[in-house]
Protein backbone atom coordinates (compact mmCIF):
# COMPACT_ATOMS: atom_id res chain seq x y z
CA UNK A 1 0.00 0.00 0.00
CA UNK A 2 3.44 2.13 0.37
CA UNK A 3 3.83 1.56 -3.48
CA UNK A 4 3.28 5.32 -4.85
CA UNK A 5 1.06 3.77 -7.73
CA UNK A 6 -1.35 2.53 -5.01
CA UNK A 7 -2.94 5.87 -4.43
CA UNK A 8 -5.51 6.69 -1.21
CA UNK A 9 -8.59 5.41 -2.98
CA UNK A 10 -8.61 3.43 -6.42
CA UNK A 11 -9.08 -0.21 -7.46
CA UNK A 12 -5.92 -1.86 -7.29
CA UNK A 13 -6.20 -2.00 -3.74
CA UNK A 14 -8.56 -5.11 -4.74
CA UNK A 15 -5.94 -7.56 -5.45
CA UNK A 16 -4.20 -6.88 -2.25
CA UNK A 17 -6.51 -8.98 -0.20
CA UNK A 18 -6.71 -12.14 -1.81
CA UNK A 19 -2.75 -11.69 -2.85
CA UNK A 20 -1.41 -11.19 0.43
CA UNK A 21 -3.72 -13.64 2.20
CA UNK A 22 -2.12 -16.46 -0.49
CA UNK A 23 1.49 -15.66 0.13
CA UNK A 24 0.84 -15.82 3.59
CA UNK A 25 -0.41 -19.16 3.10
CA UNK A 26 2.20 -19.95 1.33
CA UNK A 27 5.30 -18.37 3.21
CA UNK A 28 4.17 -20.75 6.25
CA UNK A 29 4.05 -23.79 3.96
CA UNK A 30 0.26 -24.26 4.61
CA UNK A 31 -1.03 -26.66 1.69
CA UNK A 32 -4.41 -25.75 -0.09
CA UNK A 33 -7.49 -27.81 0.85
CA UNK A 34 -6.87 -30.41 -1.52
CA UNK A 35 -3.41 -31.10 0.00
CA UNK A 36 -1.24 -28.99 -2.90
CA UNK A 37 1.19 -26.17 -2.43
CA UNK A 38 -0.41 -22.81 -2.98
CA UNK A 39 1.44 -21.73 -6.27
CA UNK A 40 3.21 -18.44 -7.81
CA UNK A 41 0.29 -19.44 -10.39
CA UNK A 42 -2.57 -19.29 -8.12
CA UNK A 43 -1.57 -16.32 -6.40
CA UNK A 44 -1.44 -14.90 -10.16
CA UNK A 45 -4.69 -16.09 -10.50
CA UNK A 46 -5.93 -14.34 -7.80
CA UNK A 47 -4.80 -11.13 -9.20
CA UNK A 48 -6.31 -11.40 -12.51
CA UNK A 49 -9.74 -12.67 -10.72
CA UNK A 50 -9.84 -9.75 -8.15
CA UNK A 51 -8.21 -6.91 -10.43
CA UNK A 52 -11.24 -7.27 -12.65
CA UNK A 53 -13.33 -5.63 -9.86
CA UNK A 54 -13.88 -1.96 -11.25
CA UNK A 55 -13.35 0.71 -8.32
CA UNK A 56 -15.83 2.47 -6.86
CA UNK A 57 -18.15 -1.26 -7.14
CA UNK A 58 -18.32 -1.05 -3.02
CA UNK A 59 -20.72 2.01 -3.49
CA UNK A 60 -22.60 1.75 -6.88
CA UNK A 61 -22.56 -2.28 -6.46
CA UNK A 62 -22.58 -2.38 -2.60
CA UNK A 63 -19.71 -4.94 -2.85
CA UNK A 64 -16.10 -3.91 -2.14
CA UNK A 65 -13.48 -5.00 -3.98
CA UNK A 66 -11.33 -5.97 -1.30
CA UNK A 67 -14.12 -8.32 0.75
CA UNK A 68 -14.62 -9.82 -2.67
CA UNK A 69 -10.97 -10.31 -2.74
CA UNK A 70 -11.56 -13.00 0.77
CA UNK A 71 -13.77 -14.77 -1.76
CA UNK A 72 -11.26 -14.82 -4.27
CA UNK A 73 -8.77 -16.24 -2.07
CA UNK A 74 -10.96 -18.74 -0.45
CA UNK A 75 -11.68 -19.99 -3.99
CA UNK A 76 -8.11 -20.62 -5.07
CA UNK A 77 -7.71 -22.14 -1.46
CA UNK A 78 -10.56 -24.46 -1.41
CA UNK A 79 -10.87 -25.37 -5.51
CA UNK A 80 -14.42 -23.44 -5.74
CA UNK A 81 -15.94 -23.14 -8.68
CA UNK A 82 -20.20 -22.89 -9.62
CA UNK A 83 -20.27 -26.19 -9.82
CA UNK A 84 -18.56 -27.06 -6.08
CA UNK A 85 -20.83 -27.21 -3.11
CA UNK A 86 -18.98 -26.39 0.06
CA UNK A 87 -16.05 -24.73 -1.05
CA UNK A 88 -18.36 -22.29 -2.86
CA UNK A 89 -19.93 -22.02 -0.16
CA UNK A 90 -17.00 -20.63 1.98
CA UNK A 91 -16.01 -18.35 -0.66
CA UNK A 92 -19.45 -17.05 -0.57
CA UNK A 93 -18.82 -17.12 3.57
CA UNK A 94 -16.04 -15.22 3.65
CA UNK A 95 -16.89 -12.51 1.34
CA UNK A 96 -19.87 -11.77 3.14
CA UNK A 97 -18.24 -11.78 6.48
CA UNK A 98 -15.45 -9.31 5.22
CA UNK A 99 -18.39 -7.04 3.66
CA UNK A 100 -20.06 -7.21 7.24
CA UNK A 101 -16.94 -5.74 8.20
CA UNK A 102 -16.30 -3.23 5.65
CA UNK A 103 -20.00 -2.04 6.24
CA UNK A 104 -19.09 0.20 9.36
CA UNK A 105 -20.96 3.25 8.86
CA UNK A 106 -18.06 4.82 8.28
CA UNK A 107 -16.43 7.07 5.36
CA UNK A 108 -14.59 4.28 2.53
CA UNK A 109 -10.89 3.73 3.21
CA UNK A 110 -9.58 0.93 0.88
CA UNK A 111 -6.79 1.23 3.11
CA UNK A 112 -8.87 0.16 6.24
CA UNK A 113 -11.21 -2.31 3.61
CA UNK A 114 -7.78 -4.17 2.87
CA UNK A 115 -6.82 -4.62 6.32
CA UNK A 116 -10.16 -5.70 8.09
CA UNK A 117 -10.82 -8.39 4.97
CA UNK A 118 -7.34 -10.16 5.77
CA UNK A 119 -7.91 -10.22 9.32
CA UNK A 120 -11.45 -11.49 8.73
CA UNK A 121 -9.88 -14.09 6.33
CA UNK A 122 -7.64 -15.40 8.62
CA UNK A 123 -9.84 -15.67 11.41
CA UNK A 124 -11.92 -17.55 8.77
CA UNK A 125 -9.27 -19.77 8.14
CA UNK A 126 -8.42 -20.59 12.01
CA UNK A 127 -12.27 -21.19 12.52
CA UNK A 128 -13.03 -23.31 9.64
CA UNK A 129 -9.47 -24.82 8.90
CA UNK A 130 -7.80 -24.46 12.08
CA UNK A 131 -4.94 -22.86 9.96
CA UNK A 132 -3.23 -19.65 11.89
CA UNK A 133 -1.27 -17.41 10.45
CA UNK A 134 -0.20 -14.92 12.92
CA UNK A 135 -1.73 -11.15 11.75
CA UNK A 136 -1.74 -7.90 14.03
CA UNK A 137 -2.53 -4.75 12.99
CA UNK A 138 -0.18 -2.03 13.14
CA UNK A 139 -0.69 2.12 13.38
CA UNK A 140 -2.05 3.03 10.18
CA UNK A 141 0.34 5.26 8.59
CA UNK A 142 -2.05 6.41 5.85
CA UNK A 143 -4.68 9.13 7.85
CA UNK A 144 -2.67 12.21 6.69
CA UNK A 145 -2.82 11.31 3.40
CA UNK A 146 -6.83 10.35 3.46
CA UNK A 147 -8.50 13.49 3.80
CA UNK A 148 -11.77 11.99 4.70
CA UNK A 149 -10.20 9.48 7.56
CA UNK A 150 -12.20 8.75 10.71
CA UNK A 151 -9.37 8.70 12.66
CA UNK A 152 -10.58 7.23 16.12
CA UNK A 153 -13.65 5.81 14.67
CA UNK A 154 -11.69 3.65 12.77
CA UNK A 155 -10.43 0.69 13.91
CA UNK A 156 -6.97 0.58 12.22
CA UNK A 157 -6.23 4.31 12.81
Amino acid sequence: MKHPNFKVYDPEHHVLTPAVILTALRNNDIKKFNGSEITLFDIKEAIRRSSKIPGGWCGFYGSCGAGMGSGVAISIFTGATPATDYPRTLANQITSRSLNKIADNLEHCCKRSVKLSIFETLTFLKEIFDIEVGYTYSKCIFSLKNDKCEKKKCPIF
